[in-house]
């Protein structure tokens, strides 16, 4: 790995990990215990290591942002959840986290965004990639071919089959040489050309005919016609003429409906753009409907048997986001079938029909959990002004929260824009493979150090601007490191390896991994770590009985010896569980880490910054 040195080593702030899809018919239900199972319960603690923020709750006594002095909107305000004045982790984030964490570890499924959002107008700083169906550029960096249309035919469901002839392109500028007269499309010619990187060839010089000996510096080319480019097909300020050379075997596929969609229709299903730094807004729209063969086009093929096309090389594609999810893990939705994940923590299957509103049928799954209540109690808020570098001679009305012995316990802090990531740069390295056309995996967020909110690393790669200050921006309430939150957790009828399983996710002592919990976790914010304080356990020849064991003061050997006594096999399960998949989101040398995105500009995407911001395996 190559990494930056500024002081702490900077490392990106998430990696993709692939889970296993294994699925299987759910033998394991919470009705009753099966023989060789258990039901067990964790009273555990976490503890939070870095600045947390959970905001769920809105107070209805305050305005729903903070505002700068011109009472301009700035960004969402929210709270933590409380009980009597204690913060409060809920049973839904406790579960979440350990859900994740547990189908990372054993398999599961992926569930991504299956909602339908038609286009809406964007304001400054607004991120479009929010619904279902995802709309990308394909980027001249060996993603976009040229090709020739050979064929193109409508199915019955509105898609296109295509057959296409992949060529190498060359461009021909304005005022270097006048074509030979009489020259017409597929006509063959000779070029001496110069090559451009990922820029098609340019022409230097054209001839009708060569000699023998000259032909090694010479390549023989077909005159294509005037070239077009952009969303409009215009002719272009610089390049007069294309011309071509067909290389490879013909290619076939299946191109979806929706890139065939009208400007009307396709607004229906997705955003077709945003909204300028000048405040305008942009629309980027191309009809493909009137493609026909001998057309120039440009395609992108993935080994999947996804295809897409465009009129110009730098054109815009739409996927369904469940459509790059490989097949193995497609999100449960069929009750006889269920990941790891799903079997242990539930799943619900949606039928739609025409007639009907849809039927859900709810798999409750065997695990549950208590709301995890912290021992800090809240006494005092105090109003604060805070200021920003990139909200230049603006001063904002912030608010800290005390404890009973007028501790400092949580602030307000600005965090960041973050918003959804482009669908083919899900920031540096790809949110799916060019190759295959499926998404990498599922993303687990890094450990980073972070000891104050206010001082997250890449706070300073932010320009001075108030363009980014739009709704996208978080005004969180952010507690301080070292509170713990106390509760219980537990799982019915477990088999042995989903034991172990648990006892790697909930004793960092034992595992070493931590939790990511709320907002502002690509910068370092919301690590957890989580302790076994004591355990219980219910054995099938045993119902009646709970067997409790206190495992506060005993190490990883001690507590599964002590477990073997009541569960056969745990230390077999354990050992080959931590020695096949080891912990996969360490906390123990965190403090190493500053958690880094790549610094803004033109140079983002360069591969020296990629090489820099290698994320952690």
């Amino acid at each position: 790995m190559h990494e930056k040195k500024v002081g702490l080593r900077a490392t990106f702030p998430y990696i993709f990990k692939k889970r296993e899809g294994k699925k299987a018919k759910p033998s394991k239900f919470h009705d009753r215990l099966l023989p060789g199972h258990y039901d067990i319960a964790f009273e555990i603690t976490w503890k939070t290591i870095t600045p947390c923020a959970l905001n769920p709750v809105e107070d209805v006594t305050l305005p729903k942002s903070a505002t700068n002095s011109e009472k301009e909107f700035l960004g969402y305000n929210r709270r933590w959840l409380t009980y009597d004045g204690r913060f409060v982790i809920s049973p839904f984030t406790v579960k979440s986290a350990i859900a994740n964490s547990f189908a990372n570890l054993m398999g599961g499924c992926y569930r991504v965004n299956t909602v339908i959002e038609s286009h809406r107008n964007l304001e400054k700083g607004q991120y479009p990639y929010i619904g279902a169906y995802k709309r990308y550029r394909v980027a001249r960096d060996g993603s976009s071919k040229p090709g020739i249309l050979v064929s193109i035919s409508v199915l019955d469901n509105g898609d296109r089959k295509v057959e296409i002839q992949p060529v190498k392109e060359y461009h021909l500028k304005r005022g270097k040489n006048d074509l030979p007269q009489g020259l017409k499309p597929k006509d063959k010619i000779y070029a001496k050309v110069k090559n451009r990187g990922h820029f098609p060839p340019e022409i230097k010089e054209i001839r009708k005919n060569v000699s023998i000996s000259e032909s090694k510096y010479w390549e023989e080319v077909k005159y294509y016609g005037p070239f077009r480019y952009g969303k409009d097909q215009k002719p272009h300020k610089k390049i007069a003429h294309r011309f071509y050379k067909e290389i490879n075997s013909k290619i076939s596929g299946i191109v979806k409906k929706e890139h065939f969609l009208s400007r009307d229709e396709l607004k229906t299903i997705v955003t077709l753009g945003g909204c300028s730094d000048r405040g305008v807004q942009i629309e980027w729209y191309q009809d493909l409907r009137d493609l026909k063969p001998g057309d120039f086009i440009y395609y992108e093929v993935f080994n999947n048997g996804t295809l897409t096309i465009g009129k110009n090389f730098l054109f815009k594609s739409i996927f369904y986001h469940e459509d790059t999810v490989p097949p193995e893990n497609i999100e449960c939705r069929d009750l006889d079938f269920l990941c790891p994940r799903c079997s242990m923590f539930g799943m619900t299957e949606k039928e739609d029909t025409e007639t009907a509103e849809s039927k859900v049928v709810g798999f409750k799954g065997r695990f549950r959990s208590s709301a995890l209540i912290s021992d800090v109690r809240v006494v005092k808020e105090v109003v604060i002004n805070g200021k920003y570098k990139f909200i230049p001679h603006k001063s904002i009305m912030l608010r800290k929260w005390l404890d009973e012995n007028g501790n400092e316990v949580a602030k307000q802090v600005l965090l960041p824009i973050m918003g959804p990531p482009k669908p083919n740069k899900r920031d540096v390295d790809g949110y799916y493979d060019k190759t295959t056309g499926f998404i990498k995996g599922a993303k687990v967020y890094c450990h980073g150090y972070l000891n104050d909110a206010e001082n997250i690393g890449n706070i300073d790669n932010i320009p001075e601007s108030e363009n980014l200050n739009h709704r996208l921006r978080n005004f969180c309430q952010v507690l301080k490191p070292g509170i713990e939150f106390k509760g219980t957790v537990g799982a019915e009828n477990c088999s042995v390896e989903e034991l172990a399983a648990f006892l790697l996710l909930l004793n960092t002592q034992f595992s070493d991994h931590g939790f990511k919990i709320g907002l502002g976790k690509a910068f370092g914010m919301g690590s957890v770590t989580s302790r076994i304080q004591r355990v219980w356990i219910r054995r099938s020849d045993n119902y009646e009985n709970w067997v409790p064991i206190d495992i506060k003061q005993l190490d990883e050997k001690s507590v599964l010896i002590e477990l073997s006594k009541f569960i056969s096999g745990i230390e077999s399960a354990y050992t080959t569980l931590k020695k096949i998949r080891e912990a996969f989101n360490k906390v123990s040398d965190m403090e190493l880490y500053q958690l880094k995105y790549p610094t803004h500009g033109n140079k983002y995407w360069d591969k020296k910054q990629r090489d820099v911001y290698t994320p952690q395996a």
